[in-house]
């Protein structure tokens, strides 16, 4: 599966493929389809110009 890593304290995070999830018997893994990014949308006098994470290729 795809996953955003932040491997340290003000890195920026980063795509990689990571190992499906394992979980117990009587546990669940939730399929996240999409969440906002909470980055500020940019824009005129925005002071950000883009994201640091690429969108995925659909």
């Amino acid at each position: 599966m795809r996953a955003v890593l932040v491997t340290a304290v003000g890195a920026a995070p980063e795509l990689a493929q990571v190992a499906d999830p394992a979980w117990p018997p009587d546990g669940v893994v939730v399929a996240v389809e999409a969440t906002g990014s909470g980055w500020p949308t940019p824009g005129p006098g925005s002071q950000h110009s883009d994201s640091p994470v690429p969108a995925p290729a659909r």
